[in-house]
């Protein structure tokens, strides 16, 4: 809900146009710090906002181009079963070349927030939390994608993410899911870590086909 407010106030504003301080738009959403700052990381990765420090700094409109519109307005439809299937199908096919492309670009700060990720989901397990589990796990791809130089392939990949983590994961955190099953997926998202960190390729091929598997 507020991504969505934010998106309409950005939406009704000039590209460049300040739309106040992070603390200015959570008090007028009435939300708190952490749902406002996972709103601003869907909008940034939507683009449709940017985030700029410093004095005079704040949350400003975004120009989005023709695609970041396309897939806005794909992220707007009313989701169904075929679509979400050729969703993943799409994010499937997209693993590999995102996580190469993650490998040949990533810098120690892209590292770092993919291993916060990874330590979230491993601390989802302690606490038998699936939902969190779930969420910090598409947040490491997300992450993953953050790493990632080209533009139309991250921009895609991300629109896939928020498609299919918006509309699957209530159903999915309904269903039983095991500690073991859960420490299983942790390690191939941590060897998939470890092979982007050293910018290894074909670590990063084998760690992509066992997340397939």
């Amino acid at each position: 809900m507020a991504a969505d407010a934010i998106t309409e106030l950005s939406r009704q504003s000039e590209p460049g146009q300040r739309l106040g301080s992070k603390e200015e738009l959570r008090r007028m959403l009435g939300v708190s710090a952490g749902t406002l700052n996972e709103a601003m990381r869907l909008l940034t990765s939507r683009q449709i906002v940017i985030l700029r420090p410093g004095p005079g700094g704040g949350v400003f409109a975004a120009e989005q181009t023709a695609l970041v519109k396309l897939g806005n307005a794909v992220l707007a439809r009313e989701v169904g079963s075929a679509l979400l299937d050729e969703a993943r199908v799409v994010r499937s096919a997209l693993e590999l070349p995102i996580a190469l492309d993650a490998a040949e670009h990533a810098s120690d700060e892209h590292t770092a927030a993919m291993t916060a990720a990874i330590e979230k989901m491993s601390a989802a397990i302690d606490d038998k939390d699936v939902l969190e589990f779930l969420h910090a796990t598409w947040a490491f791809h997300g992450r993953v994608a953050d790493a990632v130089r080209n533009e139309l392939l991250r921009q895609l990949y991300a629109s896939l993410l928020d498609l299919i983590e918006s509309s699957t994961i209530s159903a999915a955190a309904a269903r039983p899911t095991f500690a073991d099953e859960m420490r299983e997926r942790l390690e191939i998202h941590r060897a998939l870590l470890v092979a982007i960190a050293r910018h290894d390729a074909t670590a990063v091929v084998e760690a992509v086909a066992r997340h397939g598997a």
